[in-house]
């Protein structure tokens, strides 16, 4: 069933006629029709398409997630960054801006290497003839000083498998930093890792299956629901 056939089925299932529908979301009733017969040129642009199809969605009691997929899918007009789409439709949150260094915050940082390097004592070493013969830093007089060793954990191991349809995938790393945006189709597979952890949003969750650290977390929704999760080295959480 193409998306303007189960508009039209979802409305028809509701006993409503395309004047009320269009009465009750103030989408005039020609544009109505051409929604149901998969027309969306005359929608003003893919938002303003995907704004019409919400609001139907939400007068219709139907899933509006999985309807804005399978337009995207099958007719919006330019790729977009997987997360800019669930954002729009509020189905993830926004990347946290990256705030600039303050050249306040860099003379601050410059300082403080001045007053390390201040703080290296020198010794001048001169012979016989009163010459200079070259400054020797002063050894630390601790012994048997064990040297650090940097330790590192086991971190995230990700693993997105399709196993049937599209979902689209967004990836954010340990810092914030959206490190993948894109679709994952049935059989294919991506892999992410992280020191920390990864918060990723997965757009058609009942399509992906989730290996996490070796171990298989299955699917972690159902078909159109949206999904978000963090992963950490110990689990999961939805959220």
């Amino acid at each position: 069933m193409s998306l303007g056939s189960a508009l039209k089925s979802a409305r028809t299932a509701a006993g409503l006629s395309v004047e009320e529908l269009a009465a009750r979301t103030r989408i005039r009733a020609a544009l109505i029709k051409e929604l149901e017969n998969d027309n969306f040129v005359n929608c003003g642009g893919d938002t303003y398409a995907r704004g019409h199809i919400r609001t139907i969605a939400g007068i219709l009691e139907i899933d509006g997630a999985q309807l804005l997929l399978e337009f995207s899918e099958s007719f919006a007009p330019e790729e977009r960054p997987m997360m800019e789409l669930l954002v729009e439709n509020s189905a993830a949150r926004p990347p946290r801006e990256k705030k600039p260094i303050s050249w306040k915050a860099l003379s601050g940082i410059a300082a403080s290497i001045v007053v390390v390097v201040a703080s290296v004592q020198f010794v001048v070493v001169i012979n016989k003839s009163n010459e200079v013969v070259k400054p020797v830093a002063l050894q630390s007089t601790t012994k048997n000083e064990a040297p650090v060793v940097a330790t590192k954990t086991a971190g995230v191991n990700l693993i997105l498998t399709g196993v049937s349809g599209v979902s689209w995938v967004g990836i954010f790393d340990s810092s914030n930093n959206q490190i993948y945006s894109g679709r994952i189709s049935s059989g294919k597979s991506q892999v992410f890792t992280d020191d920390q952890s990864l918060y990723v949003v997965i757009g058609n969750a009942g399509v992906i299956n989730v290996n996490l650290n070796g171990s298989d977390l299955g699917v972690t929704g159902a078909i159109g629901e949206v999904v978000r999760m963090q992963f950490t080295p110990t689990g999961s959480t939805q959220g």
